[in-house]
C-alpha cells in the first residue's frame, strides 16, 4: 500500500512524536486492509494495538481533543462484532485523524506521489485500479488533501467493474455491490470533509462484502 508514498513516512531518523504518529498510520491502514480482505480478527487486532499505543512526552497539549476520541474509537474497533461495524469504525478513526491533520497542518506527506500517473484499466483486470483509487482516497482523507481525495474518487467513479465468468452470468449479488461502489464514489467526489470518513467506511465495507461473498469468508466474530 502506498508504495509511492510510504518512503517519505519512514525514511531517516524520526522524532519520537513523529514515530508514534507513523505507528498509528500503519496500524490504521492495516485495519483497513484486513477489513477489505474480510479478516475481522486481523482488523480487531490492529484496533487493539492502536488503542494500546502509549503516549510519550512532547505531544502538544492541544492534541488531546483528537487523541481521546481516537483511543475511544480504536477500542471500539478492537471489539467490533462484524466487518460492517469495523469498517465504520475505521472510517471514524480516519475522520478524527483528518480533523487533527487539517488543524495542525500535519499528516502523511505527498512527496513523490503527485506525479504518479493514473493506473491503466483493462477489461476484467481492474482490481488493481480499485485498490489504487482507494489508496488515493485514503491518502487524501488522512492528509486532508482535496486533490488526492478527488483523484481517487474520480478514478473509481469513471472505471466500471467488469468481471469474466467464462460466458456465465455473474452471481446475483454482484451487480448490486458493484452499483454501491459507484454510488459511494460519486458521493465522495463532492462530499464535504466532515463526511469523508463515513464514506471511506462505507467503501471498505462494500469491498469486504464482495470479497467475503466470493470466498465464503466469515463476516462475523
Amino acid at each position: 500500500m502506498f508504495g509511492f508514498v510510504i518512503f517519505s513516512l519512514v525514511s531517516g531518523a524520526q522524532p519520537p512524536v513523529t514515530a508514534v504518529m507513523h505507528e498509528r498510520y500503519a496500524l490504521l491502514t492495516e485495519a483497513r486492509d484486513r477489513i477489505i480482505a474480510g479478516d475481522l480478527a486481523g482488523a480487531r487486532d490492529a484496533g487493539q494495538q492502536l488503542a494500546g499505543i502509549e503516549e510519550i512526552s512532547g505531544i502538544p497539549g492541544g492534541w488531546e481533543q483528537w487523541l481521546d476520541p481516537l483511543r475511544i474509537e480504536a477500542r471500539a474497533l478492537g471489539r467490533a462484532r462484524d466487518l460492517s461495524s469495523a469498517a465504520a469504525g475505521v472510517g471514524r478513526i480516519a475522520g478524527v485523524c483528518a480533523d487533527c491533520h487539517g488543524a495542525t497542518q500535519g499528516g502523511p506527506g505527498l512527496e513523490g506521489a503527485r506525479d504518479v500517473p493514473p493506473q491503466s484499466w483493462s477489461e476484467g483486470q481492474n482490481m488493481s485500479l480499485h485498490r489504487w483509487a482507494t489508496d488515493w482516497m485514503w491518502l487524501g482523507l488522512l492528509a486532508a488533501d482535496e486533490g488526492a481525495w478527488r483523484r481517487g474518487a474520480g478514478e473509481l467513479d469513471r472505471k466500471p467493474l467488469t468481471f469474466r465468468f467464462g460466458g456465465a452470468s455473474p452471481p446475483a449479488w454482484r451487480p448490486q455491490i458493484e452499483q454501491t461502489v459507484y454510488v459511494i464514489a460519486a458521493a465522495a467526489l463532492d462530499a464535504p470533509e466532515a463526511r469523508r470518513g463515513e464514506l471511506m467506511g462505507q467503501l471498505i465495507a462494500t469491498c469486504a462484502e464482495c470479497h467475503t461473498a466470493r470466498t465464503g469468508a466469515s463476516r462475523g466474530p
